[in-house]
Parts: C-alpha cells; structure tokens; sequence
C-alpha cells in the first residue's frame, strides 16, 4: 500500500519470477489477503481509521477477491459488515476457510471472524477474543490450529491459538517474552513458506526481527533474532485529518445529488477542496458536494479531494465519478430531430444505416443501437437505422 492508502498487489510464477505490480482500485489504511481453499486469493481492507470510544468514527471493512483462480481481475469492493477496526490480519485455516482478525476500533479488543465454507460468508459471525491491541497478525500452522499474535502499546507480544484445528474455542492470551521491553515491537506479521509458521517483528525504530517455533513444543515461540534491514520507523499517529474514501460514484444527467465526505482527526475546523468534478457539480467548504451534473462529452472523471485541518495538516483520496444518461426513444421521428435528441442528451450519434424494407416513410427512424430509457455513460455512441423509402430494388415504397 503506498502514501496516499492505494494497494498494490504482484503474483509469483511457478519458476520463482515476479510478475509487475498492480493496483487494486481504491484507498486504505490497511490491507490483507489469504488464498481460500478454493485457490481463490481474497482481499480485505479498512476504509477509516479511528479509535477512542464506540461514538467515534471508525475504519470500515472491504472485501474483494479474485473472479477465477489465477487472475489479475478482481471483484468490486463490498463491506463485510458494519464493524470497525484500527488494524486487520487473514489467513486460511486447515480445511481452506478464510479467517479474519481485527483490532476493534471502538475498543482495541481482538475479533476473528471465519468463513462458513471455503469462500462462503453467510451465517459468519463475529467473535470476540478480547486483550487490547494497535496491531495484530496471523497465520495455521502444520497442526492445522490459527495462531494470533498481537502487539499493545507497550510494545509487548501475546498469542492465541484455536484449541483445536478448525474450531471455535481458544485458548487465553499470553505473553511472548518475559523481557518484552527490550525490543518495542509496534508491526507483526506471521507466514508459513514451508508449512511452519514464522513471526515478524518491526520495533519503534524499524528494525526487523524474526522468530520461529520451538522445535521441543511448537506451541511456543523461540527467542528474537535479528535480521539485517530497516523498514520505516513507527512513528506516532499523526492528528492529520484522515479523508474517508467515498466509493466510486455514478449518477445520470441532470439529476440533482448530494454527497457528504467525511474525515476522521484532525484539528477543528477542517476545510475541503475538490478537483475535478463532472461540470454543474460543486464542493462547499465542509465537503457537500451538490449540484445537477450537465453533459461534458466524457463520462468518467478523475476527482481527488483534499481535507486540510487548523494547522494546515492535510490528506486526499482519489476517486472516479462517471456521468450517465438516459437514451430517448427516437424509433418514428424523423433522422434530423432524433439526432438533435440524441445529441441534447449527452450521446454521440454514429453513422446510421439505411433500410430497404418499407418499414417507414423516407427518413424516418426504424431502429437504434440502444432501446430509450436504457443508462448508459455519458459519450456513448447511438446509431440509428432510417427507412430510405426505396424498396430492394430502388423503386419508391407504397406505405399504407
């Protein structure tokens, strides 16, 4: 995921190569992904990020996956759910059902929640496996049993593990180290190359450690061991305001809308400023946008919004709004006041098609591409097909 919150995403061919990076369409503040047993990869992401009390904003939970096994082409973002959290982790257990882990915004406490059947969400529920958090990672180890580690404030490790493959009981959280203090870790993430689970740790600093199971008893985990590279610091949560991503927008022309954004931080008053709205739409200084969109030839538009607090800390998100327009019903008119309705309602006209049939009188429209009433984007091209009044072989048509 880079600055501005868009994920990225890169797959790893049989021979070891890498494949370039991709972009998935949206922004975030956190993501992760694990491979159903299905071989279908789904991704999750949070759309907000807050804590403090159950009144307070907070980070909303997307998910997509991919359409078949093995490609770039994904599904579009749908909430899983209306609970909040700070921070999120994924994986698949034994039998290849995806589990998710969060950090409850509201409270720090640990959700999980697991798929009924490999790629299956209906009848999931939520379940609360308490302790407090900032952040949290994952991961089914050799034994078939999901493992969650966690990190708190403090910096100090504790896990949990399902008492059994597969099931719904876990064990009490315990901690990591006894000398936890030493080493501050603020990030984890756990994965299992070989089948057996290995943890990773970044301190406050940005210095990476790993550590494996015990060999003796696997439900315990060796000691930290340094690994020679940095990531970025962990610095403090920074009081920017934090914009919300809107989702992408759709509306037809010349209906009037309406859209509040949102942010979350930041210091009072926060002010907004929006680029690139479709024309006849406007943004006010607490982010309403409003208007009736009005015909601008193109139908997609590049908007980014930007929210600035008092002391000029500012964030944007990005998003794409597409104009669409209701096809008029020209079939019987004659081809010059059709194409004008065509035209006046946001359409380019193609070059219409002559018909020998005797359906009509010369230059009546008898047919178009696409049927009135139907919404299609802003600049699509409309044919139509005039009655040439000539019969199939050139001689004037008798219409009664």
């Amino acid at each position: 995921m880079n600055a501005v919150g868009t994920p990225w995403h890169r797959r790893r061919s049989v021979s070891g190569a890498w494949s370039p990076w991709l972009p998935i369409q949206g922004q975030f503040t956190a993501v992760a992904a694990a491979r159903n047993g299905l071989g279908v990869v789904e991704f999750f992401a949070l759309a907000g990020i807050s804590g403090g009390g159950p009144d307070t904003p907070r980070g909303t939970l997307w998910r997509t996956r991919q359409v078949v096994v093995g490609t770039d082409d994904l599904d579009p973002w749908q909430p899983l759910g209306d609970t909040g959290f700070t921070d999120i982790a994924a994986t698949a257990d034994h039998s290849g059902r995806v589990v998710i882990v969060g950090v409850s915004a509201a409270t720090g406490a640990v959700l999980a929640l697991a798929q009924t059947s490999p790629g299956a969400w209906a009848g999931s529920g939520w379940q609360a496996l308490g302790s407090s958090a900032i952040a949290v990672t994952t991961g089914c180890g050799l034994d078939g049993v999901v493992e969650i580690v966690l990190t708190d404030d403090d910096g100090r490790l504790q896990s949990c593990r399902q008492t059994a493959a597969g099931g719904t009981s876990w064990t009490g959280w315990r901690d990591l180290d006894a000398d936890w203090a030493r080493f501050t870790i603020r990030k984890v993430a756990m994965t299992n190359p070989a089948g057996s689970l290995l943890l990773y740790g970044a301190n406050a600093d940005g210095q990476v450690f790993r550590r494996e199971p015990e060999l003796a008893d696997p439900t315990h985990w060796a000691a930290w061991a340094p690994l020679p590279m940095t990531v970025r610091a962990t610095l403090p949560i920074s009081e920017a305001p934090l914009v919300t991503w809107p989702g992408d927008q759709q509306t037809q022309l010349g209906v009037s809308i309406s859209l509040q954004l949102t942010a979350i931080g930041g210091a009072s008053p926060v002010t907004w400023a929006v680029e690139g709205l479709p024309p006849g739409l406007s943004c006010n200084a607490v982010g309403l946008i409003t208007g009736i969109p009005v015909a601008s030839g193109g139908a997609t538009h590049l908007v980014t919004a930007s929210a600035t607090d008092a002391n000029l800390a500012a964030s944007t998100v990005s998003f794409t709004w597409t104009t669409q327009s209701q096809v008029p019903d020209v079939i019987g008119m004659r081809e010059a006041q059709a194409v004008a309705l065509v035209r006046a309602a946001g359409f380019k006209v193609g070059p219409h098609a002559l018909d020998n049939h005797c359906l009509d009188f010369a230059g009546n429209v008898i047919a178009q591409t696409h049927p009135g009433g139907a919404l299609l984007p802003e600049g699509f091209e409309i044919r139509l097909t005039v009655s040439s009044g000539l019969d199939n072989h050139q001689k004037p048509c008798k219409i009664q």
